[in-house]
């Protein structure tokens, strides 16, 4: 006769019904360790359920952080369009690379800035162009609504390029903000009416180098930059003094600092490494 086993209450428990018990007793560790691996991931039940924000508050949010990018300018959201005073304001850090988009007719009529680098949005091979650039520098963008330039902002985010803004409204914005009157000027002029002969400085430039990687001057010092393009036309682009020439430059020498200088024209994948300083003591 079979032996029935008994729980702690009395109850008869028959084989079958104890094999299960035990296979139960077994499992329960195995379940433990598992949920205790399990972290950082918490089950949606135990979550506390978020709070909504509107989107509006989200903007309102985002582009404000603690530490601003450039100084006293406020984070501003990557990949958007800014305002005269703001495309201005991020010009003046030195840090940006211009591009002016549109028609060579167009520019005919007058850059925002100088120095700005030419490639048609309307050129077949806009794309490639931008595609040859440096993704790790920053780039500010205008045509002349700010039409053009709004699409090829998106270009650029698409390449994946670090950072790029676009002028709102474009030149035509540009023309009618307080901007334009005060654009600074520099004391070129003063130098320019200087009849006496300047201090000549050659400078060769081939595919990818300028013959001199730093140019040292006094102060207020006449200074001609000669440039002799070996191969392709380079030119020189100063772009903390807004100066640029292809041929020849009559350097600002107005105030004192260091002040990078890069090819004026894109020349080929090895554009961003032609690049060097002028030192002005």
């Amino acid at each position: 006769m079979k032996q029935n086993s008994f729980d702690s209450k009395g109850m008869v428990i028959t084989k079958p019904l104890q094999s299960l018990r035990l296979l139960l007793i077994m499992a329960i560790p195995l379940l433990v360790v598992g949920c205790s691996n399990n972290t950082g991931n918490k089950s949606p039940l135990l979550e506390t359920p978020s709070t909504e924000v509107s989107e509006n508050t989200v903007k309102s949010v985002l582009p404000m952080v603690e530490k601003p990018l450039y100084g006293i300018i406020p984070t501003i959201l990557n990949f958007t369009a800014v305002d005269p005073t703001l495309f201005q304001e991020l010009y003046d850090t030195g840090e940006m690379t211009v591009i002016d988009v549109r028609t060579p007719q167009e520019i005919a009529e007058g850059k925002i800035f100088e120095d700005a680098l030419e490639i048609d949005f309307y050129n077949e091979n806009f794309k490639d162009k931008i595609s040859k650039l440096d993704r790790n520098k920053k780039y500010l963008i205008y045509c002349r609504s700010g039409n053009r330039s709004g699409k090829g902002l998106q270009i650029f985010d698409d390449l994946g390029f670090m950072e790029a803004y676009d002028l709102a409204g474009g030149k035509l914005a540009w023309d009618k903000s307080e901007m334009k009157q005060e654009a600074k000027t520099t004391k070129r002029e003063i130098l320019q009416d200087d009849q006496s002969p300047p201090r000549v400085i050659n400078i060769s430039a081939k595919m990818y180098e300028f013959s001199t990687h730093e140019i040292r001057v006094k102060q207020g010092e006449k200074v001609l930059l000669k440039i002799e393009n070996l191969d392709t036309t380079h030119g020189i682009r100063i772009p903390k003094l807004n100066q640029n020439g292809n041929e020849e430059l009559l350097l600002d020498t107005s105030q004192k600092g260091t002040f990078p200088f890069t090819c004026n024209n894109l020349c080929g994948v090895g554009h961003s490494d032609m690049k060097g300083q002028i030192i002005i003591e």
